[in-house]
């Protein structure tokens, strides 16, 4: 497993048992955002721990957000749509 998948995941069973008012922040890297896994990457950690969509809050850097990419766009509107938070 990747670090960064493992580091999300393990962030989100953290969080899991904190309590329902505190979120946890996520920095994902630009490797992460361009892979294709990232949505399911994203959909599984929050639904092995438990933890709420609107309790994760996924930190991104300015330079994931220049790129104009049709698939790190893509990936910005599935983890919004669940309800997670993106953080530039």
């Amino acid at each position: 497993m990747p670090l960064g998948a493992w580091a999300l995941r393990e962030a989100c069973r953290e969080a899991a048992a904190w309590p329902d008012d505190v979120k946890v922040a996520v920095n994902l890297s630009p490797v992460q955002f361009r892979s294709r896994d990232l949505v399911h990457t994203v959909a599984s950690a929050l639904e092995q721990s438990g933890l709420p969509a609107r309790r994760l809050d996924l930190e991104i850097t300015e330079a994931v957000l220049l790129q104009n990419n049709e698939e790190v766009l893509g990936s910005c509107m599935a983890c919004a749509r669940w309800g997670a938070h993106l953080d530039g």
